[in-house]
């Protein structure tokens, strides 16, 4: 929840970051002129916050603003029916703290609360709000005016009044975040919230989704790109695939992902966001069609199928050494190397996994016993070693000690899957061409955002 005082924090990091740039009319989160025959087009503020709102509701962003919202309506309620009002003097002298705490940092108090795109009246609101937060704690507590009241009780505070009100909010309807008399929260409201508090980079992001959603149907139409439900389909099938591959998932599937999130397979298929999707694998296509597949040169070829090709799946046991022993605990490359060796010995009866789960100091492997997935002999993120390593070794046999970034390793490759066929290897090869051919796709249709990073 935003407190007034969390809240000039946030504007005076605002201010050292702008958040937006002075080049679209007031009103407009994002402009375009359009491509390719497809029309120009316009984001105001208010159709990017409800966007914000619908698309995070019920996620913990979406909660969060909820929850910011509801504070401030439940404490008024709750402040009006007990009779309680903020004394004027003491919001006076908390606005005069809150400008000299701005000052000493060397800003205008006035300048951020505008950077946060409030008034000064909506920030005389929230500082009201949390006088009064504070009476109606003090009140139902009993606590003496000498005894000042503690940031846990003002949390318990809300989250006592809120619990049932958010439980409500699961079920809201289309449109809303919370139908709940007298409490009725919209989404637009929650994406006002969040396109106050979120920073530029994200804001500048979630633009970019709606405003392919917005131009790529249009440009398809003029290009006379079909988008049909098989295509679609292949879309949800690779995500269904990518999520089984994928040991940071521990086992779960797809479809059980998406109940996380109160979604289902049956609204991903409605969603203008797998349309998108399902429009870049066209727009792939078009730019990289089989003639360009075919135009490559051997050692381009070559070079994707390192990338695409072959794959294994890895798991590996890591400890960390240092170049220079600096004390006792420190550990250099011979003193790893050792204690991988007895570990080594130690997994032909205690298993491989059982020990990568309790030792490794991957902290993230190690909470999967050991399991980095399949790899390719070329793969982002992993140390090429590993990739050589692992696609050198023969199955289910635990190789190393081999020098790794940053230590010594053990690893055992469990499996193996060949390559591709053609129609599918290309596919692939397509598919890691999305994220550029989005950027690629915004700058051809002059895509402006107000919230462009600097």
């Amino acid at each position: 929840m935003i407190c007034a005082g969390l809240l000039l924090s946030f504007a005076i990091q605002a201010q050292s970051t702008p958040t937006q740039a002075p080049v679209l009319e007031p009103g407009l989160s994002a402009v375009w002129h359009g491509a390719h025959g497809s029309p120009e087009g316009s984001i105001s503020h208010e159709r990017f916050e409800r966007f914000l709102g619908r698309t995070f509701k019920s996620k913990l962003v979406g909660q969060d603003a909820l929850k910011h919202i509801l504070q401030i309506e439940l404490i008024e309620t709750a402040a009006n029916e007990a009779g309680l009002t903020a004394d004027a003097d003491e919001l006076d002298s908390r606005i005069r703290a809150a400008r000299e705490a701005a000052k000493e940092a060397g800003y205008e108090l006035e300048v951020l609360v505008i950077e946060r795109g409030l008034s000064m009246d909506e920030f005389s609101r929230l500082m009201r709000n949390s006088l009064l937060h504070e009476m109606l704690v003090r009140q139902e507590l009993a606590i003496p005016a000498e005894q000042p009241v503690t940031g846990a009780q003002l949390q318990d505070w809300s989250q006592a009044h809120m619990q049932a009100l958010l439980q409500l909010a699961k079920n809201a309807p289309a449109g809303l975040a919370l139908d709940a008399p007298p409490y009725h929260v919209t989404e637009a409201e929650i994406g006002k919230v969040l396109r106050r508090s979120l920073g530029p980079t994200r804001l500048h992001e979630y633009l970019e989704q709606l405003v392919l959603q917005e131009a790529m149907p249009a440009w398809a139409a003029v290009q006379s790109l079909t988008l049909t439900d098989d295509i679609l389909e292949a879309e949800i099938n690779w995500r269904r695939q990518t999520v089984t591959d994928n040991p940071a998932y521990a086992g779960a599937t797809y479809e059980g992902l998406l109940g996380t999130q109160g979604a289902t397979v049956e609204s991903v298929r409605k969603s203008s966001e797998l349309r998108v999707a399902a429009y870049l694998r066209l727009y792939s296509e078009r730019e990289y069609p089989d003639s360009w597949f075919a135009s490559l040169s051997e050692k381009e070829l070559a070079d994707y199928d390192l990338k695409f090709g072959p794959s294994r799946f890895v798991s590996w046991f890591l400890l960390r050494t240092v170049d220079k022993k600096m004390t006792e605990l420190d550990r250099d490359s011979t003193m790893a190397i050792a204690e991988l060796e007895a570990y080594k010995a130690r997994a032909k009866t205690e298993g491989f996994h059982t020990l990568a789960g309790k030792f490794s100091e991957d902290d993230p492997t190690r909470r999967r016993k050991g399991a980095l997935g399949w790899l390719h002999k070329i793969e982002a993120g992993i140390d090429p070693s590993v990739c050589a390593s692992a696609f050198a070794a023969p199955l289910n046999q635990v190789i190393g000690p081999i020098p790794v970034k940053g230590g010594q390793a053990l690893l055992i490759v469990e499996n193996e899957r060949p390559g591709l066929p053609q129609a599918d290897f290309q596919k692939e090869v397509r598919r890691s061409f999305h994220k550029s051919l989005r950027k690629q796709f915004l700058q051809e249709i002059g895509f402006l955002s107000a919230y462009s990073p600097l």
